[in-house]
């Protein structure tokens, strides 16, 4: 191989490293870490919960724990939304305020956010609801899978359609308010695949072409499509990953673990040292990003974990607020 040859050939391999990177999620990377909290009322008294919770007191706790980003929950798998959704309630076939609440609690707490300089990201399940099965088939649900990750309904073409159909409304009705997606259950073991992420980004994107989105396939750090932006790497230890670059296979690295012992409870796992070195030296150092579940009591960030959370910004963000 001469020389000018190997000079094309390393600037053909360059040029095609750059074009698989996401340059979208350039203020995700500088964010450097955020907050994720559940958020989850659901029987008799879900509308209630929605219509009480503070967002004004939420979003001041978040800017006190330094926070670059919120990721708020729309649901889970109860079929309780705690936002409204007129194509979700269409298929349903239930009224506003029934499964999906008369409150919009995004538009309220995206207002109350941005207040603070804070950008608001959304969680959502990226199956129809598990634990209803008459709103599951109405939503084109056919067959039940009991392995795997809990139990889930397995995808199907029908199924993929009007989900995408649900989650494009919240797209619609958000727009640039909503700056990126989580979304869960993306588990191949119930049938999901490349094209179908494919949908369901389409879908996400479609209100804010700029939002960012990723696609859980389920603990650790894998792609499950090609069209996410960033990596869902859902982790079980907030201080077990090795960040060593910011980009898998083009994608943003990202970490989402409790600081509690489990998902949203218990008291924090780790200190604030800890906490700070394991973003400072591992983390921020390579360009990643850790988003930390904390518990809610009632509107605020549990006390324990804010406190924890207030040494961290005093160390993270001493040079940059």
């Amino acid at each position: 191989m001469n020389k000018l040859t190997f000079l094309l050939l390393i600037i053909f391999l360059s040029a095609s490293s750059f074009a698989q990177v996401k340059p979208n999620t350039d203020w995700f990377s500088q964010a450097e870490y955020g907050i994720f909290v559940h958020f989850l009322p659901e029987g008799n008294d879900f509308q209630k919960r929605v219509d009480e919770f503070d967002v004004k007191a939420f979003a001041q706790d978040c800017a006190d724990a330094g926070a670059g980003y919120v990721f708020f929950t729309l649901a889970q798998n109860s079929g309780y939304f705690n936002v409204p959704n007129k194509v979700y309630d269409k298929y349903a076939g239930i009224a506003p305020g029934v499964r999906s609440s008369k409150r919009d609690i995004v538009a309220d707490l995206a207002k109350a956010l941005n207040q603070k300089d804070i950008k608001l990201m959304l969680y959502a399940s990226g199956d129809v609801p598990g634990y209803d099965s008459i709103i599951a088939k109405k939503l084109g649900a056919k067959d039940f899978n009991r392995n795997g990750y809990g139990e889930n309904w397995k995808f199907n073409d029908l199924l993929v359609k009007r989900w995408a159909e649900v989650m494009q409304e919240w797209s619609d009705r958000y727009g640039s308010l909503v700056y990126g997606w989580w979304i869960d259950g993306c588990y191949a073991i119930n049938g999901f695949n490349n094209e179908y992420g494919r949908i369901f980004v389409k879908a996400l994107k479609h209100g804010n072409p700029k939002a960012i989105v990723a696609l859980n396939p389920g603990v650790g750090y894998d792609l499950v499509s090609d069209a996410q932006d960033f990596l869902a790497g859902e982790d079980n230890n907030i201080l077990g990953a090795n960040c060593t670059h910011r980009w898998k296979d083009g994608v943003q690295w990202h970490q989402l673990s409790f600081l509690g012992k489990y998902w949203s409870s218990g008291n924090p796992s780790c200190t604030a040292e800890q906490l700070i070195d394991y973003l400072k030296n591992n983390v921020m150092k390579n360009g990643g990003v850790l988003s930390i579940d904390v518990p809610l009591s009632g509107s605020r960030i549990n006390e324990t974990h804010l406190k924890l959370l207030k040494e961290v910004k005093a160390s993270i963000r001493e040079n940059t607020q």
